[in-house]
């Protein structure tokens, strides 16, 4: 009976502090978001003109901006619903991905969401704040967003705070750069 015991406890000791937490993959991110059946990714290669754009409408900060990029695009049947781009930025405790999920028709963001894997319980508690994520959603991404100004940190997490917002403004960027692009082909 005792052996049953410690075990259960162990158990739950285990379950309760030693587990690691995590998120969907982008797919299943945005496929939660814009109700979606189906998901697709194309690449995209940017111009060192788009990238030097990017980096110079970031207010001077230090970002990673690659050549290339990736969309999703979100589908129900054969409509296009969704669009999601994901960027990573480096916060406190590494790589820090961010999922944007934009409506490709009213060019708003939708909503923020950012995938990791960790066991430490503060990193999790940060990382779900809603209330932070949920203050770059219906924003224009022609909107300009700065942290303390239009969107306010996350108390004690100032680095992954600025982590997401710079990643956001980069999408928001990024998105507005290539679906300009369609335009033009389309002409």
């Amino acid at each position: 009976m005792k052996v049953k015991a410690f075990l259960l406890f162990l158990a739950v000791v285990f379950v309760s502090t030693g587990h690691a937490e995590s998120t969907e993959r982008p797919e299943d991110v945005i496929k939660k978001v814009f109700g979606a059946d189906m998901v697709s990714a194309k690449v995209f290669n940017l111009t060192s003109r788009q990238v030097a754009f990017v980096k110079a409408n970031l207010d001077g900060a230090e970002a990673i901006v690659k050549k290339t990029c990736k969309i999703y695009f979100a589908y129900k049947g054969k409509k296009t619903v969704g669009a999601a781009m994901v960027d990573n930025e480096p916060d406190k405790w590494g790589d820090n991905s961010v999922v944007v999920c934009i409506d490709p028709f009213t060019f708003r963001i939708k909503r923020v969401d950012t995938i990791f894997e960790t066991t430490d319980k503060y990193k999790i508690r940060v990382r779900k704040n809603r209330g932070f994520l949920n203050q770059f959603s219906g924003r224009k991404l022609d909107e300009k967003i700065h942290l303390g100004e239009e969107i306010n940190a996350v108390s004690g997490a100032t680095i992954t705070s600025r982590a997401d917002t710079l990643s956001t403004k980069k999408i928001m960027l990024l998105y507005r750069l290539i679906a300009a692009s369609w335009s033009k082909k389309k002409r």
